[in-house]
């Protein structure tokens, strides 16, 4: 959509996510669930669509240049895996009424999030090789045209893109929401409704400022 202004896309989003907030943390739990059952399906489909084109030859061989490498390239991966989950403090144990049973929510919630995120490395570079995975910028998304079952089932990608958009929906929904509960609880304000709108309009704005588009932020982030 290269002749739609960024700004209109990005309101879609921050729309949603505002009406998502208002209606507070029960629904947004909700409709997390039904998007887990949504998106886990999905990726299901994906790996069992994509098993005939997977190669084994292309992890091999084996940790070739020993365990070192798999613990580095961990600690950076932890970064987007384990360490945005320090958003969860701000709903667990406040916002729960069984403290045990929402801490083994979230422990299954977290491997459940690893093994999908296992696989799907794994599938990436089983199907388009670790040369194409490492240096691509978006690998699940070529990994999707890769699906082609006779003449009916070919270029899937838009079930990745599904996936994506679900998934960042409601990690958006919950930054956001952390963003609210913290600063309201800064200046001392009991309704973090009231500041809703205001900061997603301060966030709507800064969207086309801090990240304007993938190569800044590219370069921004080596």
């Amino acid at each position: 959509m290269t002749e739609v202004p960024p700004y209109a896309i990005n309101a879609l989003l921050i729309i949603a996510v505002v009406i998502a907030v208002l209606y507070g943390i029960e629904t947004i739990g909700r409709v997390s669930e039904l998007i887990l059952y949504f998106v886990s399906g999905f990726i299901i489909i994906v790996v069992l669509l994509l098993l005939p084109n997977v190669k084994i030859e292309n992890i091999q061989p084996v940790l070739e240049y020993g365990i070192i490498p798999v613990f580095e390239g961990s600690i950076f991966l932890s970064s987007f895996i384990t360490l945005p989950l320090v958003n969860i403090l701000m709903v667990y144990p406040k916002n729960v009424y069984n403290v045990k049973t929402a801490k083994k929510a979230i422990i299954k919630g977290y491997l459940l999030s690893a093994f999908f995120k296992f696989i799907t490395l794994l599938m990436t570079i089983l199907v388009l090789g670790y040369a194409i995975a490492a240096s691509t910028q978006y690998p699940t998304y070529l990994l999707g045209k890769e699906i082609n079952i006779g003449t009916i089932l070919t270029r899937l990608e838009f079930i990745v893109a599904i996936i994506w958009f679900a998934t960042q929906f409601v990690v958006t929904i919950l930054y956001f929401y952390s963003a609210l509960v913290g600063f309201s609880q800064i200046i001392g304000l009991k309704d973090y409704k009231k500041i809703a709108v205001p900061l997603a309009f301060i966030i709507f704005i800064m969207t086309e400022v801090i990240f304007p588009n993938v190569i800044y932020q590219g370069f921004m982030l080596e």
